[in-house]
């Protein structure tokens, strides 16, 4: 694959999907303000001025101003007795213990308009109060796990505040968690804009979810028409998995009436999954160069976090942290693997594989830092989406595809070149076979297999059991195996006895 022509082809490939990339990345979006800064607080610590803001082209996310009643479900109404106990500070509960709270924040915000507000309910329950009245419920949250129904969903609200001040009061609970009851993050722009705003996500992730599907059924049809292309089954499958770790399908569609344990199961099930196929295809793709101690091992390992969601909810996302720490150390382990292969070989399709995961990790690498350290790498990115790790999955998916198309053009010509000597030696054999003294039996007379036979005529022009392996492009076991059934039908037991019995002479000594 180092051909000139070959080259440009590569090229002009990789300039198609950085187009796409580049495409998706500008969309005309809202500009994300992310606050944490103590300009927007005036006076109370959960209190946000936005009076001043532009909501011409901007989005709000105020996770920072929040404050919280560990263990209490306070009504707006309950919030103006005297009696109540203060609120404290979310960064000073502790919510692997604390499963249910309420929690408030104070917005000035310019009256008279109609704003939105976007809620995230990773809380697992959520009761949502704006100006005092109930606008929604997620879920049941309760004070037990026997009194809370859990549910995921991510909801746009829309209101009208008459005065400067609006107060978000919001009871969590969360007992199937390990984050416990956690303060929702909340995005608020103008009506129209963060209309905009999510429509633009939606449509990106759907977007992004239509590609790695497509490119799934692409893979998969390849399988369907040659079965001897196990790795673009495999490739598939990770294509699927990819896809749904995009979006989650089954809230949106069917927001109230699905079983909301079985599909949380299912989700991290996925998750699992992905990497231990992304790990089985590379293994694949790159026979021999991971250590099978590793290899193994990580299945292993995936396979008990998999046997754990059979562990209630709290115990296996405990233990979902451990599965994060090996991962990243496979993926570190990958690319130094990768680095190592790219300067050995120096070829487009070790190149391409150490990009792929490079750019995957990276991506994801950025995500965790601007999430949990809020540091942003890539800060031109965020602007599209709130997490860049579907545009690094689709980079993977479009590289390895790249990979596997070089992969495959690299089969068939060795499969020509296979047929071609194939095809002398046949014609070297059977001008023999006219000429043999007496007349012995025919290769025909025998019931061989088309690929016996192609086995068959290499041995009897001379060629070792190593020479036919590479010569018929297949592995050395199978020739084995190829041999032990010619030996069977034509009921000799040797490379000698085949020149015996068709009357050839020995070209060359049985390895």
């Amino acid at each position: 694959m180092d051909k000139y022509k070959d080259i440009i082809a590569i090229a002009l490939f990789l300039v198609l999907v950085i187009a796409l990339w580049i495409g998706i990345i500008m969309i005309p979006s809202p500009h994300i303000v992310e606050m944490h800064n103590e300009n927007f607080i005036s006076g109370n610590i959960n209190e946000v001025n936005l009076l001043g803001a532009d909501f011409n082209n901007n989005v709000f996310i105020p996770n920072w101003f929040w404050l919280s009643y560990p263990e209490e479900f306070f009504t707006p109404e309950d919030l103006q007795r005297d009696d109540i106990p203060s609120p404290v500070h979310p960064d000073t509960i502790d919510f692997t213990v604390v499963q249910y709270a309420t929690h408030v924040t104070i917005l000035r915000l310019p009256p008279e308009k109609t704003y939105g507000i976007h809620v995230s309910t990773a809380d697992y329950s959520m009761r949502l109060f704006i100006n005092g009245t109930l606008v929604d419920e997620v879920g049941v949250p309760g004070t037990s796990p026997e009194t809370t129904i859990p549910r995921t969903l991510p909801r746009i609200y829309f209101f009208t505040p008459m005065t400067d001040t609006t107060t978000i009061v919001v009871h969590s609970a969360n007992f199937v968690h390990i984050n416990g009851a956690y303060t929702p993050r909340i995005v608020i722009g103008e009506s129209g804009v963060i209309a905009r705003h999510i429509d633009r996500e939606t449509a990106i992730s759907f977007l992004i979810m239509g590609c790695l599907i497509g490119t799934c059924l692409y893979h998969l049809s390849i399988f369907i028409l040659n079965r001897k292309r196990l790795i673009n089954l495999i490739f598939s499958g990770c294509c699927l998995f990819f896809a749904f770790l995009t979006r989650s399908i089954v809230p949106i569609f069917a927001p109230d009436s699905y079983n909301w344990h079985i599909v949380f199961r299912l989700e991290y099930l996925n998750f699992y999954l992905v990497f231990m196929l992304i790990l089985c295809f590379l293994d694949k793709l790159l026979p021999g160069v991971f250590h099978r101690i590793i290899v193994r091992g990580y299945y292993i390992f995936s396979g008990l976090m998999i046997i754990s969601l059979a562990l209630p909810t709290t115990v296996f996302t405990r233990l979902f942290f451990y599965f994060q720490v090996i991962t990243i150390a496979l993926i570190i382990y990958v690319i130094i693997i990768l680095i190592c292969l790219v300067f050995r070989k120096r070829n487009t399709k070790t190149t391409l594989a150490f990009a792929g995961i490079l750019i995957t990790a990276l991506f994801g690498l950025s995500d965790i830092l601007v999430l949990v350290f809020h540091i942003w790498v890539f800060p031109f990115l965020y602007t599209v989406t709130d997490t860049v790790t579907p545009l690094g999955k689709l980079f993977f998916v479009f590289c390895y595809s790249l990979i596997l198309a070089i992969d495959y053009n690299e089969a068939e010509l060795r499969s020509i070149d296979a047929e071609r000597q194939v095809l002398e030696s046949e014609a070297r054999v059977k001008e023999l076979l006219k000429n043999a003294k007496p007349v012995h039996a025919l290769p025909e007379d025998y019931g061989l297999s088309k690929r016996e036979q192609d086995v068959l005529w290499l041995l009897l022009d001379g060629k070792s059991r190593k020479e036919v392996a590479y010569s018929a492009d297949i592995s050395i076991s199978t020739v084995n195996t190829y041999c032990t059934r010619i030996f069977k039908k034509t009921g000799v037991n040797s490379t000698t006895g085949l020149y015996s019995l068709f009357g050839l002479p020995q070209i060359k000594t049985e390895e």
